[in-house]
């Protein structure tokens, strides 16, 4: 929709308790996906840093696009 006004449906204490989380989802996926590889541990312990990043990067847009 071109030229359409875009109004956000969340306001800046929701996007906070979205943003938030999401940056420490991200963080925390990262660091178990390093220390799996790191430790040379059995690849199937990479998916729960699957989740966490999925569930970070979920949280990061919906802040960033206000939905």
């Amino acid at each position: 929709m071109s030229g359409a006004a875009c109004i956000a449906n969340i306001g800046l204490a929701q996007r906070r308790r979205r943003f938030w989380p999401g940056v420490v989802s991200l963080v925390l996926g990262v660091g178990h996906g390093i220390a799996v590889v790191a430790f040379s541990l059995t690849p199937l312990l990479l998916l729960p840093a699957a989740v966490l990043l999925f569930a970070g990067f979920t949280g990061v847009f919906q802040a960033r696009e206000k939905t």
